[in-house]
């Protein structure tokens, strides 16, 4: 009896043991969160580089501000993207990177890989300069609006690629300036500068899907047979309907910076027939409509003026564009006078500064020059914005102008660094 009576104890006290498992206090209804959280410190580093060959000037500090410059329709502002899961953002920025992390999710990622910003801030397209990273490129933008909604028109701008080269026509002719100019100018020689001019045209196809690409002057640095033949192979041979205005090197067979410089003993007017038999457009002033929107204007004003042909060109073109509503964007080399007090204005890289209100004095003596300033100047409704080269740096600058009911305002010119620095310097223009 005893022996049943321990038995039944045992029995009942590992019963016991059994019912008081260990609980932990916590309800088991209760539901799990499925969250999956790191620590701020833990977040991974996505901060994408400028190539390494590339280095912004110091000095400059880019603007990390978000908020948008005002300055009509040269302004534009960028929007992160939420992510797909609809989750709420919050967004970090800096001037090279934007993070953008999930509340839900611990993913941290960059909202556009493919470009990187270098100079200024992409709300304000005035002074905005960033690499396209799979290309290498400098990239400035600028966006107009003509209003009529549709597909955008793209323009696509270069300036000063500075081909330097001669070949077996060069040397029959054996010019003695040619000759030692291409002796004495190592600078691009032989197709050196190529593979950007090549990058950029890939660019406008690939990513820009341009309407039509222009170059605004020197496409070479001395006029020779053989840098003739390079803008053929690497520019219109690529894009036929490629523009190629003239800058201040088209028309000179020397370059004025080697030791051996003399003067050029042939004529003006034989150098530009020279030019004439050989570009694939007008060298003086050609007119495009894109897309029912958008006019486009090339000028030759490479030996430091303009011509009453131009003029009353331009005049035609400013009524048919005024008539249509188009936006009408001029191109040419050598920057304009903007009409404000003498002075220097500093480039967007700061790097480099050059006088207002023009780099060569000619400009501003000659009586042709003063009227076609004129005719720029007080058709502002019209003409919105002009392009060119001939600094080697980036500049914004804006012309004092007027419309034609007498208001005041101004005209953005955009002076853009030359093509063969870096891996290639471009112009994105969009007009919508």
């Amino acid at each position: 009896m005893k022996r049943i009576l321990s038995l039944l104890l045992c029995l009942m006290l590992v019963v016991s043991l059994c019912a008081c498992g260990d609980n932990s206090g916590v309800d088991s209804s209760a539901p799990v969160s499925s969250e999956s959280e790191l620590p701020e410190n833990s977040e991974p580093d996505v901060s994408v580089e400028p190539d390494a060959s590339v280095e912004p000037d110091a000095s400059v500090e880019p603007d990390a501000s978000d908020e948008p410059t005002s300055n009509g329709s040269t302004t534009g502002t960028t929007t992160t993207g939420s992510s797909q899961s609809g989750d709420k953002e919050t967004t970090t920025r800096n001037p090279h990177t934007v993070r953008t992390t999930s509340s839900t999710t611990a993913t941290t990622k960059p909202a556009d890989e493919s470009k990187i910003t270098l100079y200024g801030n992409k709300n304000d397209l005035r002074t905005w300069i960033y690499q396209d990273m799979a290309s290498g490129l400098w990239v400035r933008e600028a966006v107009f609006d003509s209003g009529k909604g549709g597909e955008p028109a793209v323009i696509l701008q270069a300036t000063d690629i500075h081909f330097n080269a001669i070949n077996d026509k060069d040397r029959e002719e054996n010019n003695d300036l040619v000759m030692a100019t291409y002796n004495g100018l190592g600078q691009n020689r032989d197709g050196t500068s190529a593979p950007n001019m090549r990058r950029i045209l890939q660019y406008g196809k690939d990513v820009a899907k341009y309407d039509q690409f222009i170059m605004t002057g020197d496409a070479i640095s001395y006029l020779s047979y053989g840098a003739i033949d390079l803008v053929k192979e690497v520019i219109w041979k690529t894009d036929p309907n490629a523009w190629v205005v003239i800058g201040n090197h088209e028309h000179t067979r020397s370059w004025s910076g080697i030791p051996y410089y003399h003067p050029d003993p042939t004529t003006l007017e034989s150098r530009l027939q020279i030019l004439e038999d050989n570009w694939k457009h007008d060298i003086n002033y050609t007119s495009k409509v894109i897309k029912n929107k958008a006019m486009i204007v090339q000028l030759n004003n490479g030996i430091y003026t303009f011509t009453d042909e131009q003029i009353e060109k331009l005049k035609s073109d400013i009524a048919t564009a005024r008539k249509n509503g188009y936006v009408m964007l001029l191109f040419y080399h050598i920057p304009l006078p903007n009409g404000a007090a003498k002075g220097t204005v500093k480039s967007i890289t700061g790097k480099t500064t050059r006088p207002l209100p023009v780099s060569k004095t000619e400009m501003l003596d000659n009586d042709v020059n003063k009227r076609m300033y004129e005719v720029i100047r007080n058709n502002a409704d019209v003409i919105k914005a002009t392009f060119c080269g001939h600094e080697h740096d980036d500049y914004y600058v804006e012309l004092l102008a007027k419309t034609p009911d007498g208001k005041d305002t101004v005209i953005p010119e955009y002076i853009t660094r030359a093509a063969y620095q870096e891996k290639g310097h471009v112009m994105k223009i969009t007009v919508k």
